[in-house]
């Protein structure tokens, strides 16, 4: 389960289009389901030399780029069923835009489907043009700029993607082990096609491996700006499951396909940069530094409460909102029934509310680099799945991180400092699951939500206040009426029955 390592921005080449014939335009539900519109483009004929740039590319884009109507209710549709759902204060009445930002940047040749430029798409208001409040991508913008504008801070984000290779009808027999290199050599001719796949969408895969679950493997893909980071998340699933079906295989990124084994997990890797600089690295120490000289010194200095005091007090700002709001996250990361599955103490996936500096069992952590890296470079949340919205997801990680810094400041600012609830404490340096239930209790150690109705009530708690006017109160009210009305569908349905009806969706 390694994590993506720092990379420079690798931009998209100016598109070209001489071969254009359907521009696809891409978005994500408020189930986390990946949507599509299809619009055909026929291209004129180029009339001489100023059509092209030196590289012979075509000028040429459709101006402005075709767009496309989507009713509004249809981003609360459920994923079980295209039912709208109750209580998401969008009207059936009205429609948004689907708009291409910027399609120079944007649109991208799709390796699968010749003659197809697929793009992310921001939802408008077809009469002001303005994003709709409901748009997805529209809020992690705003959330982003948000950060920037009032703390200086910028991000790059990461993903570990994990996925099942299954049969043709679904079946799953590949039974090996994590790391196995005789179930990498089967896959491989999957694998080194759609890590080529990815390459030429411009996406950055550092490494691919067969993962601990029956025919899991996984993905990591690079550190990108934001907004860049989770469309090409999105873009990467398209690229997996068009790959495979030109293998005859069929995919699924379900949270949990297989009770006794552990499941698919989407965990997102954050790295906070001011100035240029990434505020990971702590303070003052260099490979040269005496103390550090390997993975025990590392070890022994930050996993106390002493040591935590070395991280940029930004960092520990961030990651003391994070770590108070993990349960109201869930309603976001982790959302859906077979989400909660995977959720269980000692499966990789961080049961209990808690963090740590290179803990595999917390759900949020510092993963260990290098010394000539800075030790550490990003911040992981384990706590997302891939029936999770991944802007409104990564916007609820980021703005749950600006929580924790307004309150800090708040509370610094007062005549008579009062505690901060979101103060970080110390990390976790066992698997709390290993605890007895009194050490538990006496550590203060809690586990997360095991339900929705518990992490809803989280979310909706005074605590959490701050994280709902971040996102938007309509936002909220949308996504949490979306979910309700999947758990209250799936409710009481067995694990095969769930796997049955959700394996073509996610």
């Amino acid at each position: 389960m390694p994590e993506p390592r720092l990379q420079p921005h690798r931009k998209r080449a100016r598109v070209g289009l001489p071969d254009i014939r359907y521009i696809d335009l891409l978005w994500c539900s408020l189930a986390g389901l990946r949507c599509l519109r299809v619009v055909p483009v026929f291209v004129a004929a180029v009339d001489g030399p100023d059509d092209r740039d030196t590289s012979n590319l075509l000028y040429w884009l459709p101006d402005p780029c075709p767009t496309a109507s989507l009713c509004r209710v249809a981003l609360t549709l459920p994923c079980h069923a295209d039912i709208p759902s109750r209580g998401s204060g969008v009207s059936s009445l009205g429609d948004v835009r689907l708009n291409v930002k910027d399609p120079q940047m944007d649109l991208c040749s799709l390796p699968w489907r010749p003659h197809h430029y697929m793009a992310p798409v921001e939802m408008l208001d077809p009469i002001s043009a303005m994003p709709w409040s409901l748009c997805p991508r529209s809020c992690l913008a705003r959330i982003v700029k948000k950060a920037e504008l009032e703390h200086g801070l910028t991000f790059r984000v990461g993903f570990e993607l994990e996925f099942v290779l299954g049969s043709a009808d679904c079946q799953i027999t590949e039974m090996r082990t994590y790391s196995s290199a005789g179930a990498f050599d089967d896959a491989a001719p999957i694998l080194d096609e759609l890590c080529k796949t990815l390459s030429e969408l411009g996406l950055i895969v550092e490494q691919m491996h067969k993962e601990s679950g029956p025919g899991q493997f996984e993905i990591v893909l690079g550190h990108r700006p934001v907004i860049t980071a989770v469309d090409g998340l999105l873009f990467a699933r398209e690229a997996i499951v068009a790959v495979a079906q030109r293998h005859q295989r069929r995919v699924n990124f379900l949270p949990k396909y297989m009770g006794e084994h552990a499941g698919n997990g989407c965990h997102v890797h954050i790295s906070l940069w001011r100035n240029g600089m990434n505020l990971l690295p702590p303070p003052g120490l260099t490979e040269t530094t005496p103390s550090l000289t390997n993975l025990d010194d590392v070890l022994k200095t930050y996993c106390s409460a002493e040591g935590m005091l070395l991280l940029d007090e930004t960092l520990r700002q961030f990651l003391g909102g994070l770590h108070a709001l993990l349960p109201a996250l869930m309603c976001f990361t982790t959302p859906t029934p077979n989400s909660f599955r995977r959720i269980q103490p000692r499966a990789w996936a961080g049961a209990f509310q808690g963090w740590g500096i290179g803990n595999k069992e917390v759900p949020l952590r510092l993963p260990i680099q290098s010394l000539d890296e800075g030790v550490f470079t990003n911040l992981e949340v384990k706590l997302c799945d891939a029936t999770a919205n991944p802007y409104i997801a990564v916007a609820a990680l980021i703005s749950a991180g600006l929580v924790g810094l307004e309150l800090a400041a708040m509370t610094s600012k007062d005549d008579e400092p009062i505690q901060n609830p979101m103060l970080l404490p110390p990390p976790l340096e066992v698997d709390a699951g290993e605890l007895s239930l009194f050490e538990q209790t006496r550590r203060g150690i809690r586990k997360l939500p095991k339900n929705w109705a518990e992490a809803k009530a989280h979310l909706m708690s005074p605590e959490a206040t701050r994280l709902r006017e971040l996102l938007g109160t309509d936002m909220v009210q949308a996504c949490v009426a979306t979910r309700e009305s999947e758990w209250a569908a799936l409710k009481g349905m067995t694990l095969d029955k769930e796997v049955s009806l959700l394996y073509d969706k996610y």
